[in-house]
């Protein structure tokens, strides 16, 4: 189907709209010129000094980049789901750079935090964490040991109850959310 001719297309030559096409696709001034068989200098008049011929190309180059971001952000939407899948199957480069995208990459410095913050598995071990830890805060590589006895000492002073996530709870299965908010 045919579209309309606005007033500028009609103000145009028919050379001039078929350089205006070549144009967007990336041909140079000379290719055009070749191919409506004028001089390059004619072309590289049009682009320059004709104010139709510039508000015709300008209006298609809109056309196209505003196709081209319609279609990066479908694109875009696909790349999230992917990588949201690979985040929920376990994968610790898609997590890594998930928490890169949103900016939360090396901002969590212990699992506390991490835990209070929602972020932290119950399953994960020592190694792991540590791994884990290291790759995320590269020197501020936690001590999961030393957390255990500050956690330990303080627990003993009685000023933090132990918790769902501590390793030092007699218990290995999860604790519901109504025993956690019995224990605090």
């Amino acid at each position: 189907m045919a579209t309309k001719p606005n007033k500028i297309q009609q103000k145009l030559s028919t050379k001039q709209l078929i350089a205006v096409n070549l144009l967007l696709q990336g041909l140079t001034d000379q290719e055009v010129a070749d191919r409506v068989r004028v001089r390059r200098e004619t072309v590289n008049q049009w682009k320059n000094h004709n104010p139709y011929f510039q508000d015709e190309l300008d209006r298609q180059r809109r056309e196209v980049w505003g196709a081209i971001e319609d279609g990066l952000a479908y694109w875009a939407q696909k790349a999230v789901g992917v990588l949201g899948k690979k985040v929920e199957e376990g994968s610790l480069k898609a997590a890594i750079e998930t928490l890169k995208a949103t900016g939360v990459y090396g901002k969590i410095e212990k699992p506390s935090q991490a835990i209070e913050e929602g972020f932290w598995r119950t399953d994960v071990t020592d190694e792991q964490a540590k791994a884990i830890y290291k790759i995320l805060l590269g020197d501020k590589a936690y001590d999961a040991d030393e957390d255990r006895r500050k956690k330990a000492e303080a627990f003993k002073r009685g000023e933090i109850p132990m918790g769902p996530y501590s390793r030092t709870q007699s218990s290995s299965r999860p604790v519901t959310k109504a025993e956690k908010e019995k224990q605090i």
